[in-house]
C-alpha cells in the first residue's frame, strides 16, 4: 500500500497532519499491524489516557479508507489515523498480526451499521412509552405556542415595545418545557425583528416570521399528532409520520438535531459521492448566539445543490475556530443529507481532496436548468410556501445576457425566458465579464422573492465554465 504525503494532506485536516506527523516521528505509534490480506492498518498510540489508543485505516470496500480510534477526539480523522499514515508513508514495518479486539468491535459496530442503513429500528416498548410522553409534551407546548401568537397578533406587532417585548420574553422562555426549542427560537427572532420594525417602521420581516410561525406550529401538530397515533398503536408502527420525516425539514423545525447514525438508518446518505463547492459565506445568528459557515455545493453524480452548515457559538470562539472554503474537489464516502427541500443540508466525515478537473467543471455546465419559466416557477413555489427555503439555490445555463434601460441585468435561456440579477456587492463583478465568458456556462444564483416590486431576483454566487468556478460569494 503506497501512502504519499498528498494523499495524507488531502485525507486530515491540517492541525491533523502535523500533530500525526510529529506521534509518528517521535515513535509514539506502536504494534504496528496489519491484516493477512493487506486492506486493513492499524496501530496503538500513546495518549493521555491509562490505556493506549488502537486506531486504524480500512482500504477493503471503497475507494476512500474507512478509519477508526478508540481515542475521545471529536475529530476525524485523528491525530493517531494521521499518525498511522504517516507511518505508512515512511516506510515503517507493519507485521501481519491478529487485529486488535478492540478494533475488531469497532469494525463490527461500524459494519452493522451500513448493514442497517435505509431500516429504521423498532423501539422497544419503553422507548415507544418515552416518545409518547415527549408527544404529549410537545402537543402541549404546540397548543402554547398557538395562544400566544394569536395574543401577539391580535395585539399587533406595533404594540411590541421594550415592555411589552421582555413580558413576551418571559412566555416564549415558558415554551423551552416542551421540546419544541426550534419553535421558542423562532419566537424570540420574531421579537428581535419586531424591534428592529419598530424603529424602521417596515414589518415585512417581522410579518414573513409571524406567518412562517402560524405555518410551523399548524404542520408541527399535524406531524406530532401522526407520531402520537403510530407510538399508540405500538408494536404495529404503522408509520404514519415517517414520510414527512423523511422528506421534510418538519423534526429539524421544531427543534430535532439530528445524529449521523439516525440518518443512516432512515437511507438519507449517498455513497461515493464527489462534489465541488461553489460558495462559502459566514452568517451571524444574533438571536441565538452563533455564527454558522455555510457552504454551497453541488454534486458531480447529479447536479444536486446542497449546503454544508457549521454552527460556531460566540462563546467557544476560542476553542472553535471557523470552516474553511475549498477550491479542491472532495470524494466522499458517505454523505449525509439531511431531509429538506430543494438545497438540502449534507454531512461528512471521511473525504479525499483532488484537483477540480475540466471533466468536473463540463458536468456542472451539463446541470444546469436551461428552462429559466420553469426555473423561476419552482423559485416562486418555494418562496410562497412559509416553511420552505426562501431563497433557493439554482444553477442556469446561460443563453444570453441583457441590460435594460435601468442599468438592471438579465440572463436568458434559448427561449428568451430572463431572469433579472441583483447585482450587489461582490455580484457587481459579473458586469466585468465579457459575453463568452457567460454565453454557454453556468450561472448559479440565490433567488429572491421581491414583494414590493413583485419580481423574482437572481443573485449570483458563481459562474461555473470548462475552465474554471468564477465565484462572487466567499
Amino acid at each position: 500500500m503506497t501512502i504519499t504525503d498528498e494523499f495524507i494532506r488531502s485525507y486530515v485536516s491540517a492541525a491533523a497532519y502535523e500533530n500525526g506527523k510529529t506521534l509518528a516521528s517521535k515513535g509514539k505509534l506502536i504494534s504496528l499491524g496489519q491484516s493477512a490480506d493487506g486492506s486493513l492498518f492499524f496501530a496503538e498510540c500513546e495518549g493521555s489516557g491509562a490505556n493506549n489508543y488502537n486506531c486504524y485505516l480500512d482500504f477493503g470496500k471503497t475507494s476512500i479508507p474507512t478509519n477508526g480510534c478508540t481515542c475521545p477526539s471529536r475529530q476525524i480523522p485523528c491525530k493517531h489515523v494521521s499518525g498511522l499514515l504517516h507511518c505508512m508513508q515512511m516506510g515503517k514495518t507493519f507485521n501481519v498480526v491478529p487485529i486488535p479486539e478492540d478494533i475488531i468491535k469497532k469494525k463490527e459496530r461500524r459494519d452493522q451499521r451500513a448493514k442497517d442503513a435505509g431500516v429504521p429500528k423498532k423501539p422497544t416498548k419503553t422507548q415507544a412509552s418515552a416518545a409518547l410522553k415527549k408527544c404529549e409534551a410537545q402537543l402541549e407546548g404546540l397548543e402554547t405556542a398557538e395562544k400566544l401568537l394569536k395574543n401577539i397578533a391580535m395585539a399587533g406587532l406595533a404594540s411590541i415595545d421594550a415592555s411589552a417585548s421582555s413580558a413576551l420574553a418571559e412566555q416564549v422562555k415558558q415554551l423551552g418545557n416542551f421540546f419544541i426549542p426550534g419553535i421558542q427560537n423562532s419566537f424570540k427572532e420574531l421579537l428581535a425583528l419586531s424591534a428592529k420594525s419598530l424603529k424602521s417602521q417596515d414589518y415585512t420581516l417581522a410579518i414573513d416570521k409571524t406567518n412562517y410561525i402560524k405555518a410551523l406550529i399548524k404542520k408541527a401538530k399535524e406531524h406530532v399528532n401522526h407520531k402520537i397515533f403510530d407510538l399508540n398503536a405500538y408494536p404495529l408502527e404503522p408509520a404514519t409520520a415517517l414520510k414527512d420525516t423523511t422528506s421534510t425539514p418538519i423534526e429539524e423545525q421544531i427543534g430535532y438535531a439530528w445524529k449521523l447514525p439516525e440518518l443512516d438508518e432512515l437511507g438519507l446518505k449517498r455513497v461515493n459521492e464527489e462534489v465541488v463547492q461553489v460558495a462559502f459565506h459566514m452568517i451571524t445568528d444574533n438571536v441565538n448566539g452563533m455564527w454558522i459557515d455555510e457552504g454551497i455545493w453541488i454534486s458531480l453524480s447529479d447536479g444536486l445543490i446542497f449546503r454544508t452548515q457549521a454552527f460556531r457559538p460566540f462563546r467557544a470562539h476560542r476553542s472553535q475556530g471557523p470552516e474553511d472554503t475549498t477550491f479542491q474537489a472532495l470524494s466522499v464516502n458517505d454523505m449525509y443529507v439531511y431531509p429538506g427541500g430543494i438545497n438540502p443540508r449534507a454531512r461528512w466525515n471521511d473525504y479525499v481532496q483532488r484537483g477540480v478537473e475540466a471533466s468536473d467543471l463540463k458536468k456542472v455546465v451539463a446541470f444546469a436548468a436551461t428552462d429559466f419559466k420553469e426555473a423561476s416557477k419552482n423559485a416562486l413555489n418555494q418562496a410562497r410556501n412559509p416553511l420552505s427555503e426562501k431563497s433557493p439555490i439554482f444553477s442556469l445555463r446561460v443563453s444570453g445576457v441583457k441590460e435594460g434601460p435601468n442599468g438592471e441585468w438579465a440572463v436568458t435561456d434559448d427561449k428568451g425566458n430572463a431572469i433579472v440579477l441583483k447585482l450587489d456587492g461582490f455580484a457587481k463583478l459579473l458586469k466585468k465579464m465579457t459575453k463568452s465568458q457567460l454565453v454557454g456556462n453556468a450561472l448559479v444564483c440565490r433567488f429572491y422573492h421581491d414583494i414590493s416590486k413583485s419580481v423574482l431576483l437572481g443573485e449570483p454566487l458563481a459562474v461555473v465554465s470548462a475552465e474554471r468556478i468564477t465565484r462572487f460569494w466567499s
